[in-house]
C-alpha cells in the first residue's frame, strides 16, 4: 500500500525510482547520442564503440523513442498535447514490445559471441529479466500509469 510520501503536493502518485531507471536504460541510445553530440570530435568514435553497425543504432533510436517520451511525460502529462496524453494512457501496454526487443538483443548478442560468457552480456540479460519482472509484478508501476490517468485530462 502506498504511504503519504509516495504522493506529491497535488495528490498524484510519484514515479517510482526503479521505474525511472528502467526508462533511462531502455532509452539509452538517445542518451548516448546526446553525449556523442556534446563531445564534438570524439562523438562518432563514441557511437562506433557502442554501435559498430549503424543500423543497430537506428533501430535502438526507434525503439527507445517510446521510453524517452514516457520519461519526459513523468510529472508533465497534464501539460502535454493530446497525443502524448493518449500515449501515457497506453504506455504500460506499449512498453512490453520494448522489453521483448531488449531480450532479443541479448539473445542476438549471445549468438554472435557463440555463447561465450561476458560480464556485459550477463549484466544486460540480468537487467532485462529483472526489469521486465519488476514491470510485470509491481503494483505501484501499474497504479502510477492508471491512477494518474485523470491528471492527464485535467
Amino acid at each position: 500500500m502506498d504511504t503519504l510520501h509516495h504522493y506529491d503536493e497535488k495528490g498524484f502518485l510519484k514515479a517510482p525510482v526503479t521505474y525511472l531507471i528502467c526508462l533511462i536504460l531502455l532509452s539509452r541510445a538517445w542518451w548516448l547520442l546526446a553525449m556523442a553530440g556534446v563531445s564534438r570530435q570524439q562523438g562518432s568514435e563514441l557511437l562506433a564503440l557502442f554501435y559498430p553497425d549503424k543500423s543497430a543504432l537506428y533501430a535502438s533510436l526507434a525503439v527507445g523513442m517510446l521510453p524517452l517520451i514516457l520519461l519526459l511525460l513523468v510529472g508533465n502529462c497534464h501539460r502535454a498535447p493530446w497525443w502524448a496524453q493518449r500515449l501515457w494512457h497506453w504506455g504500460y501496454a506499449l512498453i512490453w514490445p520494448v522489453w521483448c526487443w531488449e531480450g532479443a538483443q541479448v539473445l542476438r548478442t549471445l549468438m554472435a559471441t557463440d555463447g561465450q560468457f561476458h560480464w556485459l552480456i550477463a549484466c544486460h540479460g540480468l537487467w532485462v529479466v529483472w526489469g521486465s519482472l519488476y514491470w510485470l509484478r509491481s503494483r505501484r508501476v501499474k497504479r502510477f500509469f492508471f491512477t494518474n490517468l485523470s491528471a492527464a485530462y485535467i
